[in-house]
């Protein structure tokens, strides 16, 4: 059985190297890829920040190991969500992401939450 285990756990770190090396590469100005801008433990949290990059005109999309999702993992290297760009738009997505979030010109309420009316019987 402890065999078993053991090569789970060379799968995994055998993935876990080959995704650093895919993301050296990546980062490569030369190579005309993609480059990480975030990396995040929830998927949820890099939909998020990938969305608001995408609505700034700024091409965005998640990675993720599927074997961390398949087993529930939270922390390490297994549960990493990165959100990557064009090599071109890294630096306008690093400003959009550190910049602390506002409301878009002209919304509705202007950053407060509606108020709610209720009748007294």
């Amino acid at each position: 059985m402890w065999i078993a285990y053991l090569v789970v756990a060379l799968a995994l770190i055998g993935m876990a190297v080959a995704v650093r090396a895919v993301e050296r590469n990546a980062a490569d100005p030369a190579s005309g890829r993609l480059v990480k801008v975030k990396v995040v433990n929830s998927r949820v949290e890099a939909e998020l920040a990938a969305g608001l990059l995408r609505s700034a005109g700024i091409p965005a999309v998640t990675n993720f190991e599927s074997v961390g999702d398949l087993y529930g993992l939270k922390v390490g290297p297994m549960a990493e969500v990165r959100v990557l760009v064009p090599v071109e738009q890294e630096a306008e997505a690093r400003r959009l992401l550190e910049s602390p979030a506002e409301d878009p010109p002209g919304s509705a309420g202007e950053g407060t939450l509606p108020t709610s009316r209720t009748t007294q019987p």
